[in-house]
């Protein structure tokens, strides 16, 4: 199983670029805030096309690097499973 961490905030739609190659013993988890919350139609499609798991993750914007902090934690998480 593999996993795939996005930062949606800081890498925007080119963050999910080849997510169709993804089979179902991948996990996408996509992290993003108020102020990166909108993804194009074709982006959708891939995102309901994949067969890997999609999980999403809004993230408060109340510091600075908020969205940073809750990756790097739930990343912990993971690797401690």
């Amino acid at each position: 199983m593999k996993y795939f961490f996005v930062d949606y905030e800081n890498v925007g739609s080119d963050g999910l670029n080849g997510i169709d190659k993804l089979d179902g013993e991948n996990t996408v988890f996509i992290f993003y805030t108020q102020n990166a919350d909108k993804i194009s139609f074709d982006i959708h499609v891939q995102l309901n096309e994949t067969l890997a798991t999609i999980q999403y993750f809004k993230v408060g914007t109340g510091q600075k690097n908020s969205l940073d902090f809750q990756l790097s934690s739930y990343l912990g998480y993971i690797i401690k499973e």
